[in-house]
């Protein structure tokens, strides 16, 4: 799914628009914490000589390393093991509403370069709560001034803060408000994405491609997740 899904598609594209707008070193290092099967390893290739990836799952990984990534280490974003200023860019895209965010945050400025960027996104919104945050395990979803405060609360700068994937809020909201009545029983959940036929891909990456040019002209007042780009 997350080869060949549009939402999977669409965020690697969005990581690599907005990390090909950042000058980084030709021997730049990047980090994905919470790289889980390491779908988004290869657009961070893409703009540094090195890429690590990191997460708790050793079956995720094990299926990382089968698509040809090597450099992956087993372990917890809560407690990251590599050096203080290991990376010029980190990722972590759907990772914090896993865990404790404060303690992952520090985790993944230490690794942090200075002057080091940093791409976070997060599912948006409370009232969004869905299938897929029970099915994920998910602790929280956030608002924009949530996010803001714990990325600056660290010590990063904020470079750029939006919504992304405004064009389905309002199914997402009118699922997630049956979903509320109804409330599945949590071993009984599915990732949600996969009900969207297969057929539709095509037309929805185009759909997400013509929102990230919108966004690129001005931040969207709303969304289903959160990104965040911000530096050291």
């Amino acid at each position: 799914m997350e080869r060949d899904n549009w939402w999977y598609v669409s965020r690697r594209e969005m990581i690599d628009s907005l990390l090909e707008k950042i000058s980084f070193p030709p021997d730049a290092v990047a980090l994905d914490v919470g790289c889980g099967v390491g779908s988004n390893l290869p657009p961070l290739r893409r703009h540094a000589r090195t890429v690590y990836g990191l997460d708790i799952s050793p079956h995720a990984l094990a299926y990382a390393h089968q698509q040809g990534f090597d450099k992956l280490v087993e372990a917890s974003a809560e407690s990251i093991p590599y050096a203080d200023e290991t990376a010029d860019i980190v990722t972590c895209m759907d990772v914090l509403e896993h865990l404790d965010d404060s303690r992952a945050m520090a985790e993944v400025v230490r690794v942090l370069k200075k002057k080091g960027t940093i791409l976070i996104t997060v599912p948006a919104f409370p009232s969004l709560w869905n299938e897929n945050d029970d099915y994920g395990h998910h602790l929280r979803r956030y608002r924009k001034q949530k996010l803001k405060a714990l990325i600056e609360h660290h010590g990063l700068v904020v470079d750029r803060l939006s919504y992304w994937n405004f064009l389905f809020f309002l199914p997402v909201w009118l699922v997630a408000r049956f979903y509320r009545k109804s409330r599945a029983n949590s071993n009984q959940v599915h990732n949600n994405l996969s009900y969207i036929p297969s057929f539709l891909n095509p037309l929805l990456i185009r759909l997400m491609r013509f929102e990230r040019w919108i966004s690129s002209l001005s931040p969207l007042p709303f969304g289903v997740s959160l990104y965040a780009v911000a530096h050291k």
